[in-house]
This record gives structure tokens, C-alpha cells and sequence, in this order.
């Protein structure tokens, strides 16, 4: 624990109840009533980033963001004064935190009060519930986009009967209007507009995962390989089509017209984000979202898939609205240039088809659609030969993780340690250079490419290797290679981890970077 946390004295029952709280596995931290840190176990230097010796004798405001730094010390004064346990907020709450590194987190935190010596001391129990917060706003998304979609897919079913009788009675005035020009002519605007409703409906379906699916057994390097010419017909001479396919790719069991619109959904959006032209990168892999990335994803199965990734290297989305690009009749077009369900016919397919879609952009970069659907069981013996587990690799180097989000680099850091390393921490690359000076024992540099604070991994690990020359650098992204190699300047020479990744994938990546 430190020589900060001795305050409660030698007797053998005090050192017991210290050896206790360290093992607890939420953060304990004691104050007194000035707020002073008496107390700071082994699980708040996880969670804070700081070890007990700098924070003990120092107020508990460090660890407070704004703007409920300003008002903590007023708290404890008032309560002392009513004794009013909601005051100071004894019992559970949701509040922020602030780490060492200035990222700020959601907790739940527990205070009481109790007394030692005469004096009243406070003790909270903070825990970090991003992860918690992150999987129920998961949840909330999918309700609503589940919600939706039965609203309109209940509307869509009656609208089909409705439009059934329209159509059927067109047809049959058309065949009484005879030589009459005029009577032809508004029949077959009509049927014009019905067939667009039956468009629609057939929309709407799609994003109810309640349509007709014709599943078989799909090499999805060849359909793409297929659609390649179709493409760039489409897309125009201002953009470049690009095609990565990945070889042994397992088999997945889809409707092949459906992954079609998709892909073609998809790559029109990315034309849309580049009216300057620009790169569309399609990429094909192997991919195993494990239980871990389950966790984080609430509505993902862990097993085995085939991933298909689209890149451009357009404008990005803007992060206050990537969390709705998926509402049914969202759209930041102008009106007439889209309907707003290219998007939620793409996520209801490929949800119907018991897969998982990710999105990742950063604005004035490019974006990245990832679609995962599950390898079919009629496997290939090939496919099935690589799959075959192999000896995990492992080590006991020092590695700097350098990640701006929260959850993603608590679950990184937690594999890592897992495989024997030494981990360091820290949110964005001025953070990091602070590490990088304090700890020449730094092995490997695993950074995000993209990151905050106007310094990318790319200049993170320029300006590390004039610290540690011999540091080795391991760049990820949620971007695909390709499309970090075009835009991103990623050498042919640099290692790169997409996200998402597992443990395996993680490890073997490590081991390539430090050899």
C-alpha cells in the first residue's frame, strides 16, 4: 500500500483490515474532513493511474472533473453541519472521475462516514463503470433500432396488402383504357408511383430483418471480385476502387443478392464522402470475435466470422451523429439526395443474417465499415486446418499502451498483462512522451494511429524513437491497412492491428513487433 497508508497505526486487527481493502476489487479511498487522501488501495491506482505515494496528503479534488471540483469541499462543510447524509451523497451514485492522465470516466460511487480516534473520516468506494455505461447504451440503441423496425415492419406488411390491390386494379383499367392516350398515360404514372411504394415496403422489410432471405453458401472474395467492374462503373473515374482479399477465406452462409446491395450501399455512401474523389478500399478476412469483445458488444455472438470491410477516404462522420447513422430516414443529405435507409437496410441484413456491423471514422480521414457474418458450418477441410488452435505467444517486455478510449485500453491493458508483460499507460501522445521519459525500460510502443491532442501515432512514435531508438513501434486502428497506407502514411515496413482484435491475434502481433 505505500508509506502514505499507514494512518491507522500497528495494531495487528488495523493491518488486517488494510490487507482486506487491497484485495478489494473497487478502488478504496479514505478522506478526511478537509477532503485530505488518507487512504488509496491498490485498485484506485488501477483505476486513477496514480500510485498511493502521490496522492496521499494531497486533496481528493485531483480526482474530481469539473464542475464538480468547484463544489466538492462545500459539500463536506455543510454536511458536518446538517448531518444530512444526501448532502454529501452517502449511499450509491453515478459520478465522473478524472485520471492522472486527464481522461474523465463514469464511476459509481459509494461514500460513509466513520469515526477513528475522535475524528470523522469519509471512505468511498468508487467503481469504473464505462464498460457498464457502453453496453447500455448498446442496449438502448439496438431496443430502439428493433422497435422501429417492427413499427415499420408491421406497416410495411399492411402497406403490402394495400398496395396489392392498387397494383391489381391498375392493371386491370389498363387493359379496358383501349386506344385512349390520356386514360394510358395516368395509369402508368400510377403504377410508376406503386411500384416505388412496393420499393419502399421492400425497404422497410429489410431494416424489420423481416424479409425473405435466399441463404447459401457464399465465397465472399468472389462476389466482391464479381462486383469489381460494377463498381468502378459506378463510382466514376474520381474514384479509385481498391481490392484486398484475403486468401483461405472461410465460407459464410448469406443471401449473396442482399450482401450485393449492401456493398453497393455502402460504397455509394463513400463516393457521396468524397466529391473530390478519392479511394474506396474493400478488404476480406478471417476474423474471431472472442468472449471479451462480446462483452463490450451486446449484441454480438463470440465465435467465428468473415469479415468484409469497405474504406474510403472521404470526410468521416462527425462522432454527434455516428451513433444514429443506423435510425431508419436519418440522413445529413439534402432533400431528394436520399432516403436515410441505405444504412438500416444494410444493418437489418446483416443482423437477420445473425452478424455484427462496426463503424469507425474520424472526420476529415475517412471511414470504415466493418460487416462480420459467421463462418457457415460446411467449412472446407482447408479452412477448418487453419483454424486449429496454436501455443499462445507470450513474454515479460515492458509496453507502453497508448489509447485516447477508456475501454478500449482498460480490456488491452488487461490482455497484455495476461500474456506476462509489463504495461504502461497513457490517453494521447503528449501523455505518452511523459511516460516515455519517466520509463527507458520501454520495450514496445502499441499505439492508436489516429488519436487527439493534434499528435498522431505516426509522430508519437517519430518523437519516441529520439528518446528510445531501439523502442519498437506497433501502430492499431480501426481502420483496414490499406486504407492507413493510403492516407495514414502506414510504411509497407510498419506493423499494424486492426481493430477489433482477440487475444490471439493480439499476442502473435506483439511477439512479430518485438522480434
Amino acid at each position: 500500500m505505500g508509506e502514505g497508508n499507514n494512518f491507522l497505526g500497528d495494531k495487528i486487527s488495523e493491518a488486517t483490515a488494510l490487507r482486506i481493502i487491497e484485495t478489494i476489487d473497487d478502488a478504496v479511498i479514505t478522506i478526511d474532513r478537509g477532503g485530505i487522501i488518507k487512504l488509496f488501495n491498490e485498485s484506485a491506482r488501477h483505476i486513477f493511474g496514480y500510485d498511493a505515494s502521490e496522492v496521499i496528503g494531497r486533496s481528493v479534488n485531483i480526482l474530481i472533473p469539473e464542475p464538480y471540483r468547484s463544489a466538492h469541499d462545500g459539500y463536506i462543510e455543510r454536511y458536518m453541519a446538517s448531518r444530512e447524509p444526501h448532502v454529501i451523497g452517502i449511499g450509491a451514485r453515478d459520478l465522473e472521475g478524472v485520471r492522472k492522465d486527464g481522461s474523465r470516466f463514469p464511476m459509481d460511487l459509494a461514500v460513509s462516514e466513520f469515526t477513528m480516534a475522535g475524528e470523522s473520516l469519509f471512505v468511498g468506494v468508487v467503481r469504473d463503470i464505462t464498460r457498464r455505461k457502453h453496453t447500455e447504451a448498446q442496449l438502448l440503441q439496438a431496443q430502439k433500432l428493433e422497435a422501429v423496425g417492427q413499427l415499420t415492419g408491421g406497416l410495411a406488411h399492411d402497406f403490402n396488402n394495400l398496395l396489392t390491390v392498387v397494383i391489381g386494379n391498375l392493371q386491370l383499367m389498363g387493359r379496358r383504357a383501349g386506344n385512349d392516350a390520356w386514360m394510358k398515360q395516368r395509369i402508368d404514372a400510377a403504377q410508376h408511383a406503386a411500384r416505388r411504394g412496393a420499393e419502399l415496403t421492400r425497404q422497410l422489410l429489410a431494416l424489420s430483418r423481416s424479409q425473405p432471405l435466399s441463404e447459401q453458401v457464399v465465397d465472399v472474395n468472389q462476389l466482391v471480385g464479381d462486383m469489381h467492374s460494377l463498381l468502378e462503373r459506378t463510382l466514376g473515374e474520381t474514384i479509385e476502387v481498391g481490392i484486398q482479399f484475403a486468401p483461405s477465406l472461410h465460407a459464410t452462409k448469406i443471401d449473396p443478392a442482399l450482401l450485393e446491395n449492401a456493398v453497393l450501399n455502402l460504397a455509394l455512401n463513400a463516393r457521396d464522402a468524397m466529391p473530390d474523389g478519392g479511394r474506396l478500399t474493400i478488404e476480406t478476412g478471417n476474423a474471431v470475435l472472442d468472449e471479451a469483445y462480446a462483452a463490450r458488444n451486446a449484441d454480438v455472438a463470440p465465435g467465428r466470422y468473415v469479415m468484409l470491410a469497405i474504406s474510403d477516404t472521404g470526410t468521416g462522420i462527425p462522432a454527434e451523429i455516428i451513433g444514429r447513422i443506423f435510425e431508419p430516414f436519418f440522413t445529413t443529405k439534402e432533400v431528394g439526395k436520399g432516403s436515410g435507409l441505405g444504412l438500416s437496410m444494410t444493418y437489418g441484413f446483416v443482423k437477420q443474417s445473425g452478424g455484427h456491423m462496426q463503424v469507425y471514422s474520424e472526420p476529415d480521414f475517412g471511414t470504415t465499415f466493418r460487416l462480420y457474418f459467421p463462418v457457415s458450418a460446411e467449412m472446407t477441410a482447408e479452412a477448418r486446418h487453419a483454424v486449429t488452435e496454436q501455443p499462445r505467444p507470450h513474454g515479460d517486455e515492458t509496453i507502453l499502451v497508448v489509447e485516447d478510449d477508456a475501454e478500449v485500453r482498460e480490456v488491452t491493458v488487461a490482455m497484455i498483462e495476461a500474456l506476462g508483460y509489463q504495461v504502461l499507460t497513457a490517453g494521447d501522445g503528449p501523455a505518452a512522451l511523459a511516460v516515455i521519459r519517466e520509463h527507458p525500460e520501454i520495450d514496445l510502443l502499441f499505439t492508436d494511429f489516429v488519436m487527439p491532442k493534434g499528435m498522431t501515432g505516426k509522430q508519437l512514435a517519430a518523437e519516441a524513437k529520439t528518446h528510445l531508438p531501439s523502442m519498437r513501434v506497433l501502430y492499431t486502428s480501426g481502420y483496414t491497412r490499406n486504407s492507413m497506407t493510403r492516407k495514414g502514411g502506414l510504411e509497407d515496413h510498419e506493423i499494424l492491428l486492426s481493430k477489433p482484435y482477440d487475444d490471439d491475434t493480439l499476442a502473435t502481433k506483439l511477439r512479430e513487433a518485438l522480434e
